[in-house]
């Protein structure tokens, strides 16, 4: 894939030198050595939390298991097209852009397929970066690397805009993370994100979340196989309980409202929310911001022009904003 046309963009995770591509491993002036496997940088450094060694397990499993690279199809759609829909302007800007939590590669698939002339550098924790390549070989414009968001192996402010779907919410320190994503951009670039909401306005949905945050305690520690297990036998009840009054309701002006404050409102068939489910349940991590938190976290770095929108089918926000323009992130 050509790796070394991108080293100009990044840099050692430990020590933040350039690097360089020797045969089947990466170096840094400073001789830190990274693997390459299986045609995939490995970038990752300091993955000693356990809760991080879970998250990189779960997912992984996840990933490979929604494979469509090995069913021979790939979706027309995906999260980027959601997002891109709630936000007034493109989450694609310029020449060079990260995306944070590619797993198993289908929005890097679609992006990679929509901007040929685009550059897209795109990581993950997980072994579901093995997937994404699978999906994305004949690309030349990916270029895919298994790192952490927390220690992202990219030059600061050397790209022109940043991307992630559901990821900063399941970190150990997710302000870290954003931290992180903003170090990496340009002045005045965009970065565009989906992040989990605490939902303080929605008495059910709060409710909800408190029972979850209490059954998470136990189910978080559960093997991979037994929360897919266990997620394929609840998704008919969540959805027959939960999805589906929320749909009638929905068809209604006067109970619009209503059907979106009602937990997995998003689900359409029996098993729709499986996935869900396994997330839900499963990830060590799980944090819920307000508009508020997120706003102090723009302000705390001097973004400019925060933007805050919902999907129709999702609950959480679909947030924006840009590095400063004069360039003090």
């Amino acid at each position: 894939m050509g790796y070394s046309k991108i080293s100009v963009y990044l840099a050692c995770p430990r020590c933040f030198k350039d690097l360089n591509f020797e045969d089947q491993q990466i170096v840094c002036s400073n001789r830190h050595v990274f693997p390459i496997i299986e045609g995939v940088p490995h970038l990752l450094i300091d993955v000693q939390d356990k809760g991080a060694v879970q998250t990189a397990e779960l997912y992984g499993r996840l990933w490979k298991k929604n494979n469509y690279s090995v069913m021979g199809t790939a979706p027309s759609t995906w999260h980027f097209d959601k997002i891109q829909e709630v936000l007034p302007h493109p989450v694609i800007h310029g020449h060079v852009g990260v995306e944070i939590g590619c797993g198993s590669g289908y929005d890097t698939y679609l992006l990679a397929k929509k901007y040929p002339n685009v550059t897209f550098l795109s990581f993950d924790i997980s072994e579901g970066v093995f997937t994404a390549k699978m999906l994305t070989q004949g690309f030349p414009n990916v270029f895919l690397f298994r790192a952490s968001a927390l220690n992202i192996p990219i030059k600061t402010k050397s790209c022109d805009f940043v991307y992630s779907y559901g990821v900063l919410h399941h970190l150990p320190d997710p302000y870290r993370g954003f931290k992180e994503s903003v170090r990496i951009l340009k002045p005045g670039s965009p970065f565009s994100l989906y992040l989990y909401e605490k939902h303080e306005s929605s008495f059910w949905k709060a409710k909800a979340i408190q029972v979850v945050s209490w059954l998470r305690k136990l189910t978080s520690s559960f093997s991979p196989k037994t929360l897919e297990i266990l997620a394929m036998v609840f998704s008919p009840f969540v959805v027959v309980f939960f999805s589906w009054p929320a749909q009638i309701l929905r068809r209604f002006h006067c109970t619009q409202r209503i059907a979106q404050r009602i937990p997995f409102n998003f689900g359409t068939g029996l098993f729709s929310v499986r996935g869900d489910l396994y997330d839900r349940f499963g990830a060590p991590y799980e944090y819920r911001f307000s508009r508020g938190d997120l706003m102090g976290w723009y302000q705390s770095v001097q973004c400019e022009d925060p933007f805050f929108g919902k999907m129709k089918d999702s609950a959480g926000w679909v947030t924006s904003a840009r590095t400063s323009s004069k360039g003090v992130c």
